[in-house]
């Protein structure tokens, strides 16, 4: 089973979007299978103790996997223009906290988001979505 749960905040009309009363682009999400032929980073989001940014590295693919608390490790995760990611049985479970006004995945331009396992993303405010899309 592959899925990605993405949760939105009270006032976020959008799971996956920009926000509350704005919109976004075109969102992919794509399932994955098959063997890994890159180099790997993996991210346990859980271990973070600051802001992260997955940057575009073509060459390398990026996990994102583990569990991040929000309501103890309000922590910003954001995935840089061009970025490729897998969320593999990752969760990133948002506070309703009017000081950590993001998303729970916060795209800075283009990404692609591919997932393996069993994921949930849920934005940091009630205006903000699981997955962050700027406008365009």
């Amino acid at each position: 089973m592959r899925q990605i749960i993405a949760r939105k905040g009270a006032n976020s009309p959008n799971s996956i979007g920009s926000g509350f009363r704005s919109e976004c682009g075109d969102v992919y999400v794509i399932n994955t299978s098959g063997p890994i032929t890159q180099d790997v980073f993996i991210l346990n989001v859980g271990a973070l103790n600051s802001d992260y940014t997955v940057q575009a590295d073509h060459e390398v693919l990026s996990i994102l996997t583990g569990s991040l608390d929000g309501a103890t490790v309000p922590y910003k995760v954001s995935l840089a223009d061009g970025a490729h990611v897998t969320l593999k049985n990752m969760s990133i479970a948002g506070a309703n906290n009017k000081k950590n006004k993001w998303g729970g995945l916060n795209l800075e331009g283009d990404a692609t988001i591919s997932v393996s396992g069993k994921n949930t993303v849920k934005g940091f405010y009630e205006d903000y979505p699981g997955i962050y899309v700027p406008r365009c």
